[in-house]
C-alpha cells in the first residue's frame, strides 16, 4: 500500500477545510480492531491478495463468492468499498475544476 499527496487549492475554490476536535475518545481495546484486523487478513489470504485495497470494485462479487463467512465478506466489502471512494475523491481532486460543486461531489461520497 502507499499514500499520494494530492493538492488541491481551497483558496482558489473559495472554500476552507475546518478540522474539528469532538473530543469523542477512541480506544482500540476492546479487541474488535484486532479481530477486523484478523478478519481482513484473513480474506486477504483467501482470496491470493497482499490487502483487500488490492481488489477492484469490479472484481467484489467474485471475491465475496469465494468467502464462506460472513464476517470475511463484510470486512472485504468495507474495505473495498472504502478504497474506491477514497480513489473517486483523488479522481475528482484531480480532473475536475475544483468548485462548490466538486467539493460537495467529494462530501458526499463521505456522507
Amino acid at each position: 500500500m502507499s499514500a499520494t499527496n494530492v493538492p488541491f487549492d481551497l483558496a482558489k475554490a473559495q472554500a476552507q477545510l475546518l478540522v474539528i476536535d469532538t473530543r469523542a475518545t477512541h480506544e482500540l481495546t476492546d479487541g474488535q480492531y484486532g479481530k477486523r484486523r484478523t478478519s481482513c487478513e484473513r480474506a486477504a489470504q483467501i482470496l491470493g491478495v497482499s490487502y483487500l485495497a488490492d481488489i477492484p470494485p469490479e472484481g467484489l462479487a467474485g471475491a465475496l463468492e469465494r468467502l464462506e463467512d460472513p464476517m470475511l465478506r463484510r470486512c472485504t466489502r468495507h474495505v473495498v468499498s472504502e478504497v474506491a471512494r477514497v480513489r473517486h475523491s483523488v479522481q475528482l481532486l484531480r480532473e475536475e475544476q475544483l468548485d462548490a460543486s466538486t467539493l460537495e461531489r467529494i462530501g458526499s461520497l463521505f456522507n
